[in-house]
């Protein structure tokens, strides 16, 4: 044995056994094939042999793999202890020989039972737990140390004070690290270390045989090259037969396998069906058993007690690791597969609906637990679509339509493939009503997740016009297709027929009785929201505060993400209002709410940008641009998708380092973000906005004509503008820095056409901002007037600054 060979991790059971090993007769190391059993005890007794002389210990290494029968244990300990006595007796006589010889030495020593699960699942298990307990009860000297894939169990012995188990797990990611630089240490893995390292799923035989790969022929094999092998066909890497046949993991996982039943064969094979972890509830369901408990008893206890699935206590649920995955795969064949597939379906449609129903309740942090916890297993459920049958057809049809407008939020990208895809199943059935439904969700994905306004806005519109070709009378689905519609509509600038469809959504939620559904109060949390970008203030408030206070009583708590949206919501308006101090303490909160109860990555996107301008607003510039680092960081993880997302965080940069003066980094983001809305929505408000704050960058780099050619052209629009946003100061603004231009230009004639225009704008903004009954805002402007009135007179004048 190479006891001095570095070894890694395993510290916290190091010091678990040390601390009681003076007490300990017997030691049982378990855990699935290769997971570094007989190199944990050797290293075990490499610690504790540093308080004996060579001469005062054995340690007696009894490899048990193949016995198949006591004598040969016998046969064996004689040899390894060297007992000088007879071989010929029979196996009583050899027994008491060993027993006898053991209880007199004066030396120390470990008897080491190495894979002994050939012999804990022979027909001689009782007889061998007996010569354990026999050997141990010899003399304080001597230590037995079992390694096996199969638990001693059934004895009083197993539940004595002088045994004591270990149940070794895959390496932490840190270890595995360790391990695999240890492997190849002239190797630089660079940024592919850890995604190696998550594929070798902490099995130290992977690592290492990783290692060697990459260390061999002069670095032949390149990180990059690695990563991709292990990606597309790593059981057939780790191998390979220039291994030794024991250290060639399909081979030594297939061997494994067959020591199972045939049954048990069977029934691993079904629940390796299962991607993630699974709960002894869904293992019966997917096995199609009469009850948890037969599934218990006859099934999983059986392969968790020999290592082939792993068991989570705190969580009740188990897992099959992911390398031994791959090998049941490729010779455990499924039998009756499409039944297999659509009681999955069946499964795991009905627990997507269940934490649906939770999610906009008190009861949210447990579906997102729950969620969380399913979320492997929801992806196969979305891939599993390609295989619908007439028999899974409705329940995917169903799952599009009323589950996904909420998981729309959490299940990522997949999300926009999944609803294409039983999308195209309604065409190629021809069911007409069932395309307008998932049209709905699809109108949804299209806005809220691929950022596409102009589809998302087609998608809803045909949905709605089928439903009005079959006269469908109201129900949920006519109610979000309106409401989607509604926040799409928004989204593109245009709050007036925003507002107008979601008055019919509101409408038609009235009808069916809806008062604090989710629905609903979505609703009323869109009307809020474009009643305030549309200058209605005092009737957004109302209805910010109005669906604030139902949330707060549904919820009973502050910790939801929809609270985190209305608080957002509110900091919007207080902007509005012009009290940033105010919006910025709303935001926060809102950001603070989104990241405490883990809101989608997008929601928090949104308030990040938020924060950051308002920060920037406030003079504190670089804590925004560190905030909107973090929000890219976000959106890249998606790429081809948040397009609105990423073209805002890049209008926000470029805010923020147009306040900083940093011209040039403002005039990149800002040409950014525009590539992005111009795609998306270019008669958006948010263009203009943009289009106004670029020309100012533009003017502080001295490039006049430049900013003046791009918002003379922008102008051209003002009037859809205006009725997009009638309280936008952009039009004032861009006017007011067409004015500087000219100022710098010397150009008198321009500085008369934009200083009219200005004073138009100005007249326009302060009449709206009086009807209103908003006399603060009303005033800014009769301030602004005499700004631009003294520019103008100054510079008429000749004093040009």
């Amino acid at each position: 044995m190479d006891l001095e060979c570095h070894f890694v991790g395993r510290g916290t059971y190091f010091e678990a056994l040390l601390e009681r090993w003076q007490d300990l007769r017997c030691v049982g190391v378990y855990g699935m094939r290769s997971i570094g059993k007989s190199r944990f005890v050797k290293q075990l007794l490499h610690f504790v042999s540093k308080y004996f002389n060579d001469n005062d210990y054995t340690a007696a290494w009894v490899d048990l793999r193949n016995f198949q029968s006591l004598r040969q244990i016998f046969l064996t300990l004689f040899e390894k202890c060297e007992i000088q006595q007879s071989i010929d007796g029979d196996d009583d006589e050899l027994y008491q020989a060993i027993l006898t010889y053991l209880s007199k030495t004066n030396r120390t020593f470990f008897i080491i039972f190495d894979n002994a699960e050939d012999a804990i699942d022979s027909d001689f298990n009782p007889d061998f737990i007996n010569l354990i307990k026999d050997i141990s009860d010899q003399s304080a000297n001597v230590k037995v140390l079992i390694t096996s894939t199969s638990h001693l169990q059934g004895h009083d012995f197993c539940h004595g004070d002088v045994y004591q188990y270990v149940e070794l797990l895959p390496l932490s990611m840190q270890e595995s690290r360790e391990l695999l630089h240890m492997s190849a240490p002239s190797v630089d893995f660079g940024i592919y270390l850890d995604k190696i390292v998550e594929l070798c799923e902490g099995l130290p035989l992977a690592l290492l045989l990783t290692g060697s790969e990459l260390e061999q022929d002069d670095g032949l094999l390149e990180p990059c090259d690695m990563l991709e092998l292990l990606n597309k066909c790593r059981l057939k890497v780790l191998s390979q037969d220039l291994y030794p046949i024991q250290e060639r993991i399909a081979p030594m996982y297939r061997q494994f396998l067959n020591r199972l039943s045939t049954i048990l064969k069977e029934k691993l094979g079904i629940l390796s069906y299962i991607p993630g972890t699974f709960s002894a509830q869904q293992a019966a369901r997917l096995l199609d058993e009469e009850s948890d408990d037969i599934t218990m008893t006859e099934t999983l206890i059986p392969i968790v007690q020999r290592h082939v699935v792993q068991y989570d206590k705190p969580s009740k649920r188990f897992d099959i690791h992911g390398i031994l995955r791959d090998c049941i795969s490729e010779f455990l064949k499924i039998q009756n597969l499409p039944e297999i597939r659509k009681r999955y379906c069946k499964m795991f449609a009905e627990l997507m609906h269940d934490i649906c129903d939770k999610m906009e309740t008190s009861q949210y942090a447990e579906a997102l637990s729950m969620y969380n916890m399913e979320q492997q297993n929801f992806q196969k459920l979305m891939t599993d679509v390609m295989y619908t049958t007439e028999d899974t057809y409705p329940v995917y049809v169903d799952l599009a339509t009323t589950a996904f407008p909420t998981m729309t939020r959490f299940v990522g990208v997949d999300t926009f493939t999944f609803i294409e895809q039983v999308l195209q199943l309604t065409r190629s059935n021809r069911e007409e009503l069932d395309e307008a439904f998932v049209s709905v969700t699809y109108g949804s994905v299209l806005t809220n997740l691929k950022g596409d306004f102009h589809e998302g806005e087609k998608s809803y519109n045909y949905s709605i016009s089928v439903m009005a070709k079959y006269n469908v009378s109201t129900c949920l689905m006519k109610i979000r297709a309106h409401q989607g519609l509604g926040w799409n509509l928004g989204c593109q600038g245009k709050s007036a027929e925003a507002l107008s469809t979601l008055k019919k959504a509101f409408q038609y939620e009235t009808e069916l009785g809806m008062e604090n559904e989710e629905l609903i109060l979505q609703t009323l949390q869109c009307l809020a929201l474009f009643n305030t970008f549309a200058g209605f203030l005092d009737e957004g408030e109302f209805y910010h505060l109005k669906v604030l206070k139902k949330r707060r009583d549904l919820y009973g708590t502050d910790e939801n993400p929809s609270i985190g949206a209305c608080f957002n919501n509110m900091g919007i308006l207080y902007k509005q209002k012009g009290d940033h101090s105010k919006a910025l303490e709303y935001y926060q909160a809102g950001l603070d709410i989104k990241r405490k109860t883990k809101a989608t990555d997008k929601a928090i996107v949104i308030s990040m940008n938020n924060v950051a301008s308002t920060l920037s607003e406030l003079g504190r510039h670089d804590e925004g641009i560190d905030i909107l680092n973090e929000a890219f960081d976000i959106v890249n993880k998606y790429p081809g998708f948040l397009s609105d997302c990423r073209d805002l965080s890049n209008d926000t940069m470029g805010l923020v380092y147009l306040h900083k003066k940093d011209f040039y980094n403002a005039i990149k983001y800002f040409n950014r973000g525009l590539k992005g809305r111009l795609e998306s929505s270019p008669n958006h408000i948010c263009v203009l906005e943009e289009k106004t704050r670029l020309a100012e960058a533009y003017v502080g780099l001295g490039q006049y004509s430049v900013a003046q050619t791009d918002l003379v052209e922008t102008l051209k629009c003002k009037e859809g503008f205006i009725k997009q946003m009638p309280q936008n100061t952009f039009i004032y603004d861009s006017y007011k820095i067409l004015m500087e231009v000219s100022r710098r230009l010397g150009d008198k004639k321009s500085m008369e056409s934009y200083f009219t225009n200005c004073k138009v704008e100005i007249y326009r903004l302060t009449d709206f901002f009086e009807d209103l009954g908003n006399l603060t805002r009303a005033k800014e402007m009769a301030d602004n007037l005499k700004l631009v009135q003294k520019i103008y007179y100054d510079f008429m004048r000749g004093r040009r600054g």
